[in-house]
């Protein structure tokens, strides 16, 4: 190989076997966590309610990478409850949660117990380089046990109340937002905050504000 012509050593190693040994570890790594999927579910989608539902959206999703790491991206739903509890079922050595694009806003008991899950299990959140979590992908990103945001990678919320789905009163879902934060140990007066904040920006042609 030309790439190693008069360069073969670094302080007596031999350029060519160490590259050979890091290409065989990286193909091993590779095989091991193919075969640790191997006979289990890799995705799981949230089944959303037509009637409350945008269909334009794309339902929120988990992927799974490795036995310890998921993704997730789309739109929260009554839905995503049980596509997570089936994760943790088939996963439940899972650590991380890596969100690229994650929304939400209709107001329903099911996505707080979403949030609660996480909350519990004492995942790891994170906001993958770029991504994006706005409203309901916001609350997920603050359930973690410990969260970060990668460079270029942005929270919020949506402008206004959220989207009220008939199942609760707007009443009960201020309710379940000061409980949730309360829980978080955070001043459950956040939800009045989000409430009054103005847009900073459009994101998928809705106001959101960004902090």
């Amino acid at each position: 190989m030309s790439i190693f012509k008069g360069f073969t050593s670094i302080a007596g190693f031999d350029i060519k076997k160490v590259v050979g040994v890091c290409l065989f570890l990286l193909t091993f790594i590779s095989s091991a966590a193919s075969a640790s999927l191997e006979g289990r579910k890799n995705s799981f989608i949230s089944q959303c309610d037509n009637n409350y539902f945008d269909q334009r959206k794309k339902p929120a999703t988990f992927y799974v990478m490795n036995p310890n790491v998921a993704t997730l991206d789309g739109t929260v739903c009554r839905g995503t409850l049980d596509a997570f509890l089936s994760l943790l079922k088939e996963y439940p050595e899972l650590k991380i949660l890596e969100i690229y694009e994650v929304d939400g806003k209709q107001c329903n008991e099911s996505k707080f117990q979403l949030f609660n899950s996480i909350y519990r299990h004492k995942l790891e959140i994170v906001v993958v380089e770029g991504g994006v979590a706005v409203s309901d992908g916001m609350d997920i990103f603050l359930a973690g046990n410990t969260s970060r945001l990668e460079t270029g990678s942005r929270i919020g919320f949506f402008s206004g109340k959220p989207l009220q789905d008939n199942e609760i009163s707007m009443m009960k879902c201020e309710h379940l937002y000061r409980q949730y934060y309360k829980d978080l140990s955070l001043d459950p007066n956040f939800y009045g905050f989000r409430l009054r904040q103005q847009p900073t920006a459009l994101w998928r042609t809705e106001s959101v504000y960004f902090f």
